[in-house]
């Protein structure tokens, strides 16, 4: 699912956090809302740089420039 369909889906703390964090690495706990979302976290997706063995995700800057 692209990110202009799970966005409305996530939590409003979560939207807030995106923004004020831009460019930063998303934590796996917000990373977790967005696949729950229906976000599908992998490096398949166009908002998505890379994913972390530990889990963290980093935005592509696509992906920063729409949020």
């Amino acid at each position: 699912m692209d990110i202009e369909q799970w966005w409305p889906l996530i939590s409003a703390d979560t939207r807030r956090w995106l923004i004020a964090h831009n460019g930063e690495p998303v934590p796996t706990v917000v990373a977790g809302e967005i696949a729950r979302a229906g976000g599908t976290i992998s490096g398949e997706a166009w908002w998505i740089d890379d994913v972390g063995t530990d889990g963290a995700v980093v935005l592509s800057d696509a992906g920063v420039d729409w949020i």
